[in-house]
């Protein structure tokens, strides 16, 4: 009979079918296995003299170095049955590529100033010349070359020895990859779901019928769109520039040491996809005030049971039906609201353009019994925005001994005092930059309509706000790719050493963040807003429910280890570590996630201690 008697009612673990394919085919589940190969060969050929010559002016010799780079990378991918066959996702065939770099490099050393009365007075000289060659061989097919000139200039002054002063500036240079440049030919258009901003405002007409119902009303989410990645072989690379000043200040006879420095970054020509939603939103700016316009009274997005602040609606219709609001507000209205969305998608958006994809991509309607039914995105690869990094640090450090202490002074071993705080200035994004047009094409903020993004070249600084999620109002995407960015982080530490001992408290203290739409004003002023939303001042976004969380509190955590080492225990070094992470048991800021807290700045796991020990030879 079945099951046996004895039968445990499992699968025991050493039977010979567990954790195979034959045991997982059984379940519904195929153990996939993907395949990469990795080649690379590399040739380094580096001469350098630290004495070329001297100086004719304080006889101090001058380092040179001189070298050449050749790479070459070879990657083969062989994906498992099921994406050849394009079966559960998006079908990816084998891909071979290769990339080859050619550079020659050159440093010079130049100790310009040796004076025993002005001090001494460094320059380094660096530039290197590199030729990188992207290739697509099968699956991705293509050829892009990137040429660049790297430069370094270094320099530093010291008047005397506790005081030091140094700049510095370089560049930096990143390929786009071979997916961005020439996509892949078996990556075919896949039905996906993508938010409609027609369906949402006006979610009655029948061409919405087929979208997906969200909580308490209709969501804009129209399904069986097909969406395609247009991959743009025009991409250039993404270059940054980085500039620091900084001081170095020595006392105590070198036991303390005090730095403080400048540095900001500029990245420009970020190579990222634009979302199906967002080229298809990039049409929505004014849609809602020109509804209203057309139809004096109707109200936009009227099954919203939570408006946002300033929102015409109440959140009352959102109880009705589809027939039910067909009812309520007349054949008029619906016939004037229908018209007035057959204006805007044909003539109306972007400022009398008409509906059009980001960078002439594919967005296309056309099926239902208006010709309002979404049936094709496109989302294009694009070489967009800047972001720039600023930033203060100044940390300390200093070694004291026990004998040093005040008043309690004594043979306590030695101790080590760290301390560095971070303060950022900006870190800020232009997300969109304008494709270019004629100025004739041109709107009065000199951006494109026909083919950019609305929100193009508006910059928003996201210092002091969390940034990366929880804002879902208007354009929170203009700032959505930034971390969040408290505007203070402290790291501190204290170690001891005495003998065979060592023990360290170290912490870390980041400063408290609002949750608010960082880039509310900037948008408003750029006239992307609806009337009812520019009335909504910045700091009020997020106060749109009674449990919204509009801030994550500053939060600092400790920790403590403690190492004995003893040599020769048994001819092994034994060493045991006991250690206490979050010696405090603190507790991040629960927040609207998935998660509950924020892991860039927080950790959940509260206090653990463990003990190792470990000999060796």
């Amino acid at each position: 009979h079945f099951p046996a008697d004895n039968d445990p009612g499992w699968t025991p673990a050493d039977h010979e079918d567990v954790n195979t394919e034959l045991e997982n085919r059984f379940a519904g589940v195929i153990l996939n296995q993907n395949q990469q190969d990795l080649k690379m060969q590399i040739i380094d050929v580096i001469a350098s003299n630290g004495n070329v010559f001297d100086l004719p002016w304080n006889d101090a010799p001058v380092g040179l170095a001189v070298g050449a780079h050749f790479r070459t990378e070879f990657e083969e991918w062989r994906p498992n049955s099921l994406n050849q066959l394009g079966i559960g996702g998006g079908k990816r065939a084998l891909r071979t590529s290769e990339q080859e770099t050619e550079a020659f490099f050159a440093e010079i050393s130049l100790p310009l100033l040796e004076d025993d009365n002005l001090g001494t007075l460094d320059l380094q000289l660096a530039a290197r010349a590199a030729e990188i060659t992207t290739r697509g061989i099968i699956g991705q097919q293509g050829e892009a070359s990137f040429d660049t000139v790297i430069p370094k200039v270094a320099i530093r002054y010291s008047p005397f020895d506790m005081l030091a002063i140094r700049a510095s500036l370089t560049e930096g240079f990143v390929t786009p990859g071979l997916f961005t440049l020439f996509g892949d030919d078996s990556n075919l258009a896949q039905l996906e779901t993508v938010y409609d901003y027609v369906c949402d405002n006006v979610p009655e007409i029948e061409d919405c019928e087929s979208q997906v119902s969200g909580t308490g009303g209709f969501s804009g989410q129209m399904p069986n769109v097909a969406v395609t990645s247009v991959a743009n072989s025009e991409l250039g690379a993404e270059t940054s520039d980085l500039y620091n000043v900084g001081v170095s200040i020595r006392l105590l006879e070198g036991d303390m040491v005090f730095d403080m420095d400048y540095t900001t970054v500029d990245f420009n020509g970020r190579v990222e996809q634009i979302g199906a939603a967002s080229n298809l939103s990039a049409n929505a700016v004014g849609f809602q005030d020109y509804l209203i316009a057309q139809c004096p009274n109707t109200i936009p997005d009227w099954d919203n049971p939570s408006p946002g602040p300033g929102a015409l609606s109440d959140g009352s219709l959102s109880t009705l039906t589809l027939d039910e609001y067909r009812a309520a507000v007349g054949q008029a209205e619906l016939d004037c609201r229908l018209q007035a969305t057959l204006n805007w998608v044909a003539n109306d958006a972007k400022g009398g353009v008409g509906e059009t994809g980001l960078g002439d991509t594919r967005l296309i309607r056309g099926e239902g019994p208006n010709g309002l039914t979404l049936s094709q995105v496109d989302e294009p690869w694009v070489e967009q925005g800047e972001t720039t990094v600023e930033t203060m640090i100044y940390s300390l450090r200093y070694n004291f001994d026990g004998e040093q202490i005040p008043v309690i002074g004594g043979d306590y071993g030695s101790f080590t005092v760290n301390v560095s705080v971070t303060h950022m200035l900006e870190n800020s994004i232009q997300r969109y930059t304008s494709f270019g047009c004629d100025t004739a094409q041109q709107n009065e903020r000199g951006i494109c309509p026909a083919t950019d993004n609305p929100a193009a070249n508006i910059r928003v600084d996201g210092v002091g706000n969390r940034n990366s999620g929880g804002i879902f109002e208007p354009f929170a995407d203009t700032f959505s790719t930034l971390p969040p960015t408290p505007e203070y982080r402290v790291s501190m530490g204290l170690r001891w050493f005495s003998g065979n001992h060592t023990a360290q408290l170290t912490g870390n203290w980041h400063d408290s963040v609002t949750v608010v739409h960082a880039g509310w004003e900037e948008v408003k002023a750029a006239g992307l807003l609806s009337e009812a939303d520019s009335l909504v001042a910045e700091e009020d976004r997020c106060e749109r429910s009674p449990s919204y969380i509009c801030g994550i509190a500053s939060r600092a955590y400790w920790n403590l280890a403690y190492t004995y080492n003893q040599p020769d225990v048994f001819g092994f070094n034994a060493n045991v570590n006991v250690s206490i992470r979050n010696l405090f048991d603190t507790r991040p800021t629960p927040i609207q996630s998935v998660s509950g807290y924020d892991g860039y700045l927080d950790n959940i796991m509260g206090r653990v201690g463990y003990v190792r020990l470990s000999l060796s030879m």
